[in-house]
Order: structure tokens, then C-alpha cells, then sequence
């Protein structure tokens, strides 16, 4: 019978060899697993932070100018976003679609393994994609609960500073018509009915009939009077009414779209403010409302939801994918 035999002096010398070579694959493996792998993790979230950036840029290009090059030719932009979204400024950008109201970017990065390479794998793809589409307000929340009408919003060029004065609902004396059924409407603003002791109004809904106070802009709740201060050279979005029904306690707006506007002054009884600089502008005597501009305006706020473009009015840009 044959004898297995170990090193001359009866060690298992061979044998442990044989074992600390396993254990030291397996150990390159872990390794591997535990610091290549955490690189590639590393690597891709860096990928997706670019491509959501970039993808996020282009649609406010896009939402902003639809033919500019910012939105045409869209590819330097975006491999600006990846780079700067990367630690060694390294990604390539794959694709870059934009379609409808939606733009897609795919980046990709070849990575360089450590331990990993002894066993024969030397680099790794990584890749991310990202969606941002873009389009107007479905719904949000009104910060101030006024719905301005449409003909105020288009009767200045876009950050023009002007009076928005306030009219009674249903007000015959205004000079704003609605093109589509030729009703009067009010020349100015409203004032939306929300709880009592507060100033905002939540998910409201583009396309909504909403009920209107009776003193239609002509005064400010203690609530309101207390928010104004805080909004003051900022721009917000505020509901577009279109049409008008009824009168008084039972009047309602008809919204339409949002708008961006930048509020810089008001006059109601017990409060004014004018930072324009434009003694003009000054709201004095018995007139009541708001001094400020219509802007263009995109936001990235997720409070409002996204609905399809409408042209004119502000829009939204939100991550889709």
C-alpha cells in the first residue's frame, strides 16, 4: 500500500501551503468585495448626483427657451454637470435625448480596480441616467391667497415693475375683457377665501372655480398683514384667473395658470411699502393692492405638481426618472 508522505522531518509544511494559498484567494476576494465594490457604490452615486444635475439644467433650459442652445445642443452642458459632479472630474457623457418636455441623460465611467485585479478583473463600468421634465403647475399652494387676472398679467412686459390694483368681483368699471366670452373682470386681483387666521391656500388645482372674498382685495387680513414683510423682494407663484361668475359673498375665479411674481410693495388700510424707488408706484388715498413684476419663471419646488405646458405661464421642473 502506498504511503502519503509530508516534508522529510514529518511537517505538513505542503499541506499548510496549499491552505494559506485558499484562504489568501478568499481573502483577495473579500477585499475585493469590501473595497471595489464600496468604490463602484462610491462611483455611481457621484454618476447619478451629475446626470440628475445635468438632466435637471437642461430642462430649465428647455422650460426657459426651447430653441436655445442651452436646450438644442444640450451635450457640453451636461458633461460640464458630470465632471463637476465627480471627484478626478472624470465622466463621459453617453446620451443626451430631449423630447416633448422631457430630457434624459445617461453618463458612464470606467473604473480602475485595487484588489480586484489579482483576480484578473481590471476595470468596471458604471453608469446612471436621470429624467427631468418640465411643464406648468397641475397644482400648489397659492403663498399668498390671491388669484390675479390674466389681463393683468399680460399688460406689462415681463419685469416691469406696475400697480396691481383691486377691483369688487364682477366689477364693470375694469377695463380687463376675457377674450373667450367677453365678461368684465375685475382689473387687478382678488383675495381668495381660506381658514380664518391664516394666509395661504394649499393644492390648488389649475382649472379649479374658487370661491372669492366680498371685499375683493380692498383689505388685508391680520394674517396676510403679518406674511407680506416676509416676502418682500422675493418671487413667488400665484394663481391666473380667466373668468368671473356671480358677485360679492358668492363671486368666484376661474384659474387659469400660475405666474411668477416678484412682490416689492403694497398699500392696504394700516400697512404700505414701496422699495422700488418709484414714487409713482406709490398706492395712496382709497386704491388698495400690490406693487411688483411678472417674471418668467421656472421653480424646482415639489410642492407644486407638474401638468402639460402652458405657454406664458410659469412652469415646473421636477425629476422623473
Amino acid at each position: 500500500m502506498r504511503r502519503l508522505t509530508t516534508s522529510k522531518d514529518g511537517s505538513d509544511t505542503g499541506a499548510v501551503a496549499v491552505v494559506v494559498a485558499v484562504a489568501m484567494l478568499a481573502l483577495l476576494g473579500a477585499a475585493a468585495l469590501a473595497v471595489d465594490v464600496g468604490s463602484l457604490y462610491s462611483e455611481r452615486a457621484q454618476l447619478q448626483n451629475g446626470a440628475d444635475a445635468a438632466a435637471i439644467a437642461i430642462a430649465q433650459a428647455c422650460a426657459a427657451n426651447s430653441t436655445g442652445t442651452a436646450c438644442t445642443a444640450p451635450t457640453a452642458e451636461a458633461q460640464t454637470l458630470a465632471n463637476s459632479n465627480t471627484l478626478a472630474n472624470s465622466a463621459d457623457v453617453r446620451s443626451v435625448a430631449v423630447s416633448g418636455s422631457t430630457a434624459t441623460v445617461s453618463l458612464g465611467k470606467t473604473v480602475p480596480t485595487s484588489f480586484a485585479a489579482a483576480l484578473g478583473i481590471m476595470s468596471k463600468n458604471v453608469g446612471a441616467s436621470a429624467t427631468a421634465s418640465w411643464g406648468s403647475p397641475a397644482s400648489g399652494p397659492a403663498v399668498l391667497p390671491i388669484a390675479f387676472s390674466g389681463c393683468a398679467y399680460t399688460a406689462q412686459a415681463f419685469g416691469t415693475p406696475e400697480d396691481l390694483l383691486a377691483h369688487q368681483i364682477g366689477d364693470t368699471s375694469g377695463s380687463c375683457t376675457n377674450s373667450v366670452n367677453g365678461m368684465i373682470l375685475p382689473g387687478g386681483f382678488g383675495w381668495l377665501n381660506v381658514p380664518s387666521g391664516t394666509c395661504n391656500l394649499a393644492g390648488l388645482m389649475t382649472g379649479s372655480s374658487l370661491a372669492a372674498s366680498s371685499d375683493s382685495g380692498n383689505s388685508a387680513s391680520q394674517a396676510c398683514q403679518s406674511l407680506l414683510p416676509t416676502l418682500l423682494g422675493k418671487t413667488v407663484i400665484l394663481p391666473v384667473f380667466d373668468g368671473v361668475s356671480g358677485s360679492g359673498a358668492t363671486g368666484t375665479f376661474h384659474i387659469a395658470g400660475w405666474a411668477g411674481f416678484q412682490l416689492l410693495g403694497w398699500g392696504f388700510p394700516g400697512t404700505s411699502k414701496n422699495t422700488t424707488g418709484d414714487s409713482s408706484l406709490d398706492i395712496n388715498g382709497n386704491s388698495t393692492g400690490l406693487i411688483g413684476k411678472f417674471l418668467g419663471y421656472t421653480t424646482l419646488n415639489d410642492a407644486f405638481t407638474l401638468g402639460p405646458v402652458q405657454p406664458g405661464y410659469a412652469t415646473v421642473v421636477a425629476l422623473t426618472h
